[in-house]
């Protein structure tokens, strides 16, 4: 598939209920940018326009798949930390995350740069981008 084509919603929406799924697409590659969130979290849409402003910077397709959590059960499923939370390709975009066990339907903060922040720093997005885009020219 060429890089800036997507696949049809109805194929989207098959794979994730209740989730708008959406797609990027580096090269011949798709990479999944994740955005899961509570109801009424005030760092949804500031996470969702952080998230595209990174995705249009590399040159990519600013298409986000937006999961709500509302309940415990999907929040343990789904191993979601807190809202916001950002993946790429299923991998949390804050370094360290890996070593957190705890799940709820709650507000999430991020340690940036010595200050407690309600968004991941817009850098780790970046590197996590970055780092995708590695992993497929690796092959």
């Amino acid at each position: 598939m060429r890089a800036g084509t997507s696949i049809k919603k109805a194929d989207k929406k098959r794979h994730l209920s209740g989730a708008r799924r959406e797609t990027t697409w580096l090269g011949e590659e798709e990479v999944k940018v994740e955005l899961l969130y509570i109801r009424d979290c005030p760092n949804h849409v500031p996470a969702i326009e952080a998230v595209k402003d990174v995705l249009r910077e590399s040159g990519l397709s600013p298409d986000i798949v937006q999961i709500e959590i509302s309940s415990l059960a999907q929040a343990v499923t789904l191993s979601f930390p807190g809202s916001p939370t950002v993946r790429v390709d299923g991998k949390d975009v804050e370094p360290g995350v890996c070593d957190i066990k705890h799940f709820g339907v709650s507000c999430r903060s991020y340690l940036v740069k010595g200050k407690r922040q309600g968004l991941p720093d817009r850098e780790w997005i970046r590197e996590s981008v970055r780092e995708r885009f590695s992993e497929t020219r690796s092959y």
